[in-house]
């Protein structure tokens, strides 16, 4: 069967895996800070480089701050739901297909001009050639991947997504034809795939924001303490990042070693 993405809608450098929600940055991680390293190395020690190739390096290194900011970022998403809605996050976290399979989840928060939809959240997998019940995404098989935009509303975001892949990843095979049939055609925008009528995994979306948004009253309710906004942190990740790969404040600190 020809096999195609379903695609629907909706601590500095030190993670923690949370068993099956898994960070999708961490696979990338050493070979983020070892070229940022790297870089800053090249600036730091070849003063004399020409503008044009300075420019170059300061935007690749740019890049890599961003990548960083956004793994922190992702370690703390993964964090906050575990905390505000730990049904759900469970539940996920033991996520199993068709034949009891678990499946792991890669979640991701990024910028929205990396975004690979211009959709705020969305899942990424297809079925795997293993056999129609295994899901498969980039990550490998037995996988799926999450993509949500650095918003302050991520959390919600990601309870949606949440429903979707709960729905799907038991049903892979069923839903891949339902899919097939129901979007194929491209008769829809990309805003309505996954929401059609009759589409169960709609639905489910829906059914885990309320179970999200019950859980986060209760979360509040029972004390659960306010944090800063996701939009924040994100400036301030980078702005630490930056300041540890800026060569002029590395020059300073060697100097009062």
């Amino acid at each position: 069967m020809k096999t195609f993405y379903l695609v629907i809608v909706c601590f500095l450098f030190c993670g923690h895996i949370f068993g099956r929600i898994r960070n999708g940055y961490e696979a990338d991680l050493e070979s983020y800070q070892a070229s940022l390293l790297r870089l800053n190395a090249v600036l730091l020690e070849e003063r004399g480089i020409a503008g044009q190739q300075k420019l170059v390096l300061k935007e690749r290194i740019n890049k890599l701050i961003t990548h960083l900011a956004c793994y922190k970022l992702t370690e703390e998403l993964i964090h906050r739901f575990r905390m505000v809605c730990p049904e759900i996050f469970n539940e996920m976290n033991n996520l199993t297909d068709r034949r009891g399979r678990l499946t792991d989840i890669y979640v991701r928060i990024v910028p929205k001009e990396n975004s690979r939809m211009e959709l705020r959240a969305a899942s990424f997998f297809e079925p795997s050639p293993m056999d129609e019940d295994a899901n498969h995404s980039e990550h490998g098989d037995l996988s799926v991947a999450i993509d949500v935009w650095i918003d302050d509303n991520a959390l919600f975001l990601l309870s949606h997504e949440f429903g979707h892949v709960k729905y799907i990843v038991p049903h892979v095979a069923s839903y891949t034809k339902f899919y097939s049939n129901k979007y194929a055609q491209s008769r829809f925008s990309s805003s309505v795939v996954g929401h059609g009528a009759g589409d169960q995994s709609g639905k489910t979306a829906l059914l885990y924001e309320k179970k999200y948004m019950e859980a986060k009253r209760n979360y509040y309710d029972e004390g659960g303490k306010r944090q800063d906004a996701l939009t924040t942190l994100f400036g301030r990740f980078r702005r630490n990042i930056r300041s540890l790969a800026d060569p002029d404040a590395v020059a300073v600190a060697k100097s009062y070693r």
